[in-house]
């Protein structure tokens, strides 16, 4: 028996036996791959910049009292927040999401 075989018929043994297990996992998967894409509302908390004036990153308390990371790249538009005095209290949207480093914030705008 070649190894493909052997592979294939493993897989669709543990397809078979795991059915329910596979079709969990499977769904995760997708879910992960497509992103959920549920808006999330916070505040603007803290913004840090390397240069003194323009944002490069910072935190958002959700209206979840979550505590969510953003880098300025995910901003839109990317130059609302250059003035970070400004920024702190801002009312926002973002997308969340959950890495290995922690919450963050994609794709925030005001509200």
């Amino acid at each position: 028996m070649k190894l493909s075989q052997i592979i294939q018929s493993s897989i669709e043994w543990l397809v078979s036996s795991n059915k329910v297990r596979v079709k969990s996992l499977l769904e995760k998967l997708n879910k992960q791959e497509q992103g959920d894409t549920t808006l999330f509302h916070g505040t603007i908390k803290s913004v840090v910049s390397n240069n003194g004036v323009d944002a490069s990153f910072g935190f958002i308390t959700g209206d979840d009292a979550e505590e969510y990371f953003f880098h300025r790249g995910e901003i839109n538009p990317v130059d609302i927040f250059d003035n970070i005095d400004e920024a702190r209290g801002t009312r926002v949207a973002f997308i969340p999401f959950k890495n290995y480093k922690g919450l963050n914030a994609n794709n925030v705008h005001l509200i």
